[in-house]
């Protein structure tokens, strides 16, 4: 399938979505400053991820692995808490990304942006504004 993401973990947000080879991260192993990391594969888009309402600060609480390998990201939120879940799938002509936001406590506000680079749908329509609660979950298919 060979479909990848990146998130950034400073932020915590999802970052880059891209196919084919994955990175060289040689640079950041050699030499004094190392380089920056740019995916090898093609028809990489860096992704402008969604903001929460309110302006708080997101803190990255640690990931957790599930019983299939992938990372699992816990995130605050000011009184927030939510799990992020990104799975690669085989879609008509190549692959796509399906993202998971479980909200743990508290409520969450999310905004999407419009963008020309790829799409963003929730069932089937452009993301736009959801707002999840404790319990809750959001689907946002990535495809471009």
């Amino acid at each position: 399938m060979r479909t990848h993401y990146a998130f950034d973990l400073v932020k915590p947000r999802l970052a880059w979505i891209w196919r084919g080879s994955f990175l060289d991260a040689r640079g950041t192993w050699h030499g004094r400053a190392g380089q920056l990391i740019e995916p090898l594969g093609k028809d990489w888009q860096v992704v402008v991820d969604f903001e929460i309402e309110g302006g708080e600060t997101r803190r990255l609480l640690g990931q957790r692995r599930t019983e299939d390998g992938y990372p699992v990201l816990r995130v605050a939120c000011g009184e927030a808490r939510y799990l992020d879940d990104v799975r690669a799938r085989l879609a008509a002509g190549g692959s796509e990304l399906l993202r998971t936001i479980r909200c743990e406590a508290g409520t969450l506000v999310l905004n999407f942006p419009t963008t020309e680079a790829y799409r963003a749908t929730v069932a089937g329509k452009p993301a736009a504004q959801h707002t999840l609660t404790a319990g809750q979950s959001l689907e946002v298919l990535y495809q471009w």
